[in-house]
């Protein structure tokens, strides 16, 4: 009797044993970042070089973390990193307030040239303006911040509602992109920039909208082999 009550205990033992493991390998699954590549980088004659630090491009990849995924463009070499990481301590929120930067829009109206624009009453009301003609010109605008270190990855946060233009890849929605290169963030979203009305008063603002704010999440990650 006690033989087989011995017995009964070692194979429960190893039940046991086994549905830790099997607990400690889904967590440790579970706490792995996955990226997946979306587009091709755009590989052009001045990013080719023989110099191995200067020779990569960013590429855009889906990078997905406990149920949450983000767009985000990476250069190639971080993101095989990326992949095999462990993100490490608290995740920290940030907001980027206004532009820093902005760049004409080669695909947009007049190739980022000036035009007369009509801007709807719907239009100004939103931005706080009077409705009418105003030279203007389609334009990325972007704000940029710096990570502690280059072992940091981050993903998008929410746009919140009126402070946000149009998002570079996606011609039917609000956002905006978000590459990181090294330690540096770039938030880039897409719109134009009033410069003044056609009697000639100034503006110099942002549209479509006046203020702009750009949310991310950033932490630490533990690189492989550490």
């Amino acid at each position: 009797m006690k033989k087989v009550f011995s017995i009964a205990l070692a194979a429960m033992a190893l039940t046991m044993i086994s549905c830790s493991d099997e607990q400690e390998e889904f967590e440790k699954n579970n706490d792995k970042i996955a990226v997946e590549l979306l587009s091709s980088p755009n590989v052009t004659r001045s990013a080719s070089t023989n110099n191995a630090e200067n020779s990569e491009v960013p590429a855009t990849y889906r990078v997905s973390y406990k149920g949450n995924s983000s767009n985000v463009q990476l250069l190639p070499s971080f993101a095989k990193t990326l992949q095999s990481a462990s993100p490490f301590g608290t995740w920290q929120s940030k907001t980027l307030y206004g532009y820093t930067a902005m760049e004409p829009n080669p695909n947009g109206y007049k190739g980022g040239a000036n035009y007369t624009r009509q801007i709807t009453k719907k239009e100004a009301t939103s931005l706080g303006i009077k409705n009418g003609y105003y030279i203007c010109k389609d334009v990325f605008f972007t704000n940029t911040f710096e990570l502690p270190s280059e072992m940091y990855f981050c993903m998008k946060g929410s746009v919140t509602p009126g402070r946000m233009g149009w998002d570079p890849e996606n011609s039917g929605g609000y956002g905006f992109t978000l590459s990181q290169t090294g330690k540096k963030i770039v938030c880039k979203t897409r719109g134009y920039f009033i410069i003044c009305d056609v009697a000639g008063a100034q503006y110099n603002m942002s549209a479509p909208a006046r203020k702009l704010e750009f949310n991310f999440h950033y932490t630490k990650i533990t690189p492989p082999n550490f």
